[in-house]
């Protein structure tokens, strides 16, 4: 039961990070095509927190692989 509830969280965790990754992905594109430059300070931090939500999912998918 215990294992259900806390495979269902990482379940939804894990879906969470995939919106945000997506919505922050659109408006890079968005600015990208207002012109932003690819090194703009907009854009870096863009990526950064991109990559933050990537690799809370990827820890969620170790700790998913664990209860498994």
């Amino acid at each position: 039961m215990l294992r259900d509830i806390k495979l269902k969280v990482l379940r939804i965790s894990n879906e969470w990070h995939w919106w945000v990754i997506e919505r922050k992905k659109r408006n890079g594109n968005k600015l990208i095509e207002n012109g932003e430059l690819l090194t703009s300070d907009k854009l870096i931090k863009l990526s950064r927190n991109i990559e933050m939500h990537e690799i809370k999912i990827y820890k969620n998918r170790l700790k998913y692989k664990k209860y498994i």
